[in-house]
């Protein structure tokens, strides 16, 4: 079995022996008018932009600063950055101020919400029991167990 590196060499050969034979090359001079109007146009170029020779505003002209404007940046680089460290102090002591009120901050227990909604369960299965009740003796069967209560308790 041939390496992979013996293999890859043959690869290329074949698919560029295919794209030769799949588009003949016409040449400007030998093209007949009607090819050079349809089609691609001759200055074709696969994403890349058509490179002009004669635009001379592509290249921006490179501007100078004086020695006054530099020493002017260089003071107002200073003070920036003299902020900035201001700024990153403030944010230093803020950090360490709110980790001290997390550690003495407590949780709330949450134990009487619990109560509160086992309660609230109950009281829920309880109507519904009730109402389950009230709607069964709203039927004739529940009206002949109804009188038959009262019958028996009667007695």
């Amino acid at each position: 079995m041939p390496s992979n590196d013996e293999i890859k060499p043959h690869n290329g050969d074949a698919v560029n022996a295919d794209v030769a034979v799949a588009m003949p090359v016409v040449h400007e001079a030998s093209a007949t008018p009607d090819m050079l109007g349809r089609g691609m146009p001759q200055e074709f170029t696969f994403f890349q932009k058509k490179k002009r020779t004669g635009d001379e505003t592509l290249t921006p002209a490179l501007s100078y600063a004086s020695v006054a404007q530099m020493t002017a940046f260089i003071t107002r680089l200073d003070s920036a950055v003299a902020t900035n460290s201001k700024t990153q102090r403030h944010i230093a002591d803020l950090r360490a101020l709110m980790a001290d009120v997390a550690r003495t901050m407590t949780p709330d227990a949450p134990e009487p919400a619990r109560k509160t909604l086992r309660r609230s369960k109950w009281l829920f299965y309880g109507c519904l029991a009730v109402f389950g009740i009230g709607w069964f003796l709203l039927f004739p069967s529940g009206h002949n167990l109804l009188t038959q209560l009262a019958a028996f308790l009667a007695s």
